[in-house]
């Protein structure tokens, strides 16, 4: 684990050593808001590093949950950091993704970074849950990130489906041109 050998690096200051073991008690601890806390907080991109690709490798919900979080609150670098790993959970983080992408209440941006997470996931189930999106929600631009991720893991059975996605925002050419796009590459 990334972790555990950084923690036996014989260089460590102290201060850096302090910090990845915090880190990793968060993890044992399986606590999504501390953990996240600590790397909203950690600016050493070394620390930051490490221990996302050691939260990468853990089991279950709970990395999904907190790359979730970081992506929502962390500043651009954790942000763009949080979504890559998303990518690399693969299955493992579409519910999670799943879950922020449906809630109305989170902020746009939030919805179209999980979104861009989601694109990352070369999967049906993820295709699925992003052709939903984008024949319910209201906000173009979420749907336009929405037709992304059909575009780059959807069935060519998909591809009709985005001309309702197109015909709900007649005012929003770009749409249409995103919907024909991603019917191309669908087949």
């Amino acid at each position: 684990m990334p972790l555990l050998r950084a923690l036996k690096r014989p260089n460590l200051s102290d201060d850096v050593r302090a910090r990845l073991m915090a880190l990793r008690d968060a993890m044992e601890a399986g606590s999504v808001e501390y953990l996240a806390l600590l790397l909203l907080g950690e600016d050493d991109p070394f620390v930051r590093e490490t221990a996302l690709m050691y939260l990468a490798r853990l089991d279950g919900a709970f990395p999904a949950q907190v790359l979730v979080r970081l992506m929502c609150e962390g500043e651009t670098l954790l942000r763009n950091a949080a979504i890559e790993t998303l990518g690399y959970l693969g299955e493992r983080a579409v519910d999670a993704l799943a879950s922020l992408i449906a809630d109305a209440g989170a902020a746009t941006d939030s919805r179209i970074y999980a979104l861009t997470a989601l694109e990352l996931i070369d999967s049906p189930r993820a295709a699925e849950l992003a052709l939903e999106v984008a024949l319910k929600d209201p906000d173009a631009n979420i749907c336009a990130a929405a037709i992304d991720v059909v575009a780059g893991s959807g069935v060519r059975e998909m591809a009709a489906a985005l001309d309702k996605v197109a015909a709900r925002f007649p005012d929003q050419p770009y749409l249409a041109f995103a919907a024909s796009a991603a019917q191309r590459r669908l087949g």
